[in-house]
């Protein structure tokens, strides 16, 4: 299986009365959402907002889509899975003004993505490096959560996480200290989205 690698340096009790009144048929009860509808452009109630760093797509039908975007140099982005009611993010048109041209149905069938993280971390005896960020696989930025790495190859230190497949998130490291305080690593987060089921590499530079 081919490996990709990336190098940078940046980058309910309530619900009961609801329920009795449903079984009685006082109320409708929810509409099962349809499975999604493959290859087809997506209606127009599914709508984007564009900016340097992120598209935003938001669902404001009653169907889910699989869709991906079309940008001015002709590159596509990930497929995504778009139900209702929701927001999802890919890239945004970047400095190089790649604007966002079209939104275009897709086969979304990835799974899951293991992306293995390799922090570039100088560290003091009694330290430990972590990754944390945007999702819950990476502790949605809740240092208690976050993955720790190992120094297999310091001053590389290493984790690998299955990740959402056609996800964008933002991460970023930190060192948790022997008295068990925590030091953030500075500048900005860095940004990676999953592409497919391959396993990929990322290197990170601390800063």
């Amino acid at each position: 299986m081919p490996v990709n690698t990336v190098r940078r340096r940046r980058v309910p009790h309530l619900l009961l009365p609801l329920i009795a009144l449903v079984a009685a048929g006082l109320v409708p009860a929810p509409a099962a959402h349809a499975d999604p509808v493959p290859s087809e452009p997506p209606p127009n109630c599914v709508a984007y907002t564009s900016g340097i760093r992120y598209t935003f797509v938001s669902n404001h039908c009653a169907d889910t889509y699989d869709i991906q975007l079309r940008y001015t140099d002709g590159s596509v982005s990930v497929c995504r899975t778009s139900t209702p009611d929701s927001t999802i993010t890919f890239p945004g048109y970047g400095f190089d003004h790649n604007y966002v041209v079209a939104i275009e149905g897709c086969d979304n069938v990835a799974v899951e993505q293991l992306v293995q993280f390799n922090g570039h971390v100088t560290t003091h005896w009694g330290q430990h490096v972590h990754v944390v960020g945007s999702i819950p696989a990476l502790g949605s930025w809740d240092p208690d959560r976050a993955p720790r790495l190992s120094p297999t190859d310091y001053p590389v230190w290493t984790t690998s996480v299955y990740l959402p497949a056609n996800t964008t998130f933002e991460y970023k490291y930190f060192t948790r200290n022997p008295d068990n305080t925590v030091t953030w690593m500075s500048g900005d987060n860095f940004i990676y989205t999953t592409k497919g089921s391959d396993p990929v590499v990322l290197h990170d530079f601390w800063r």
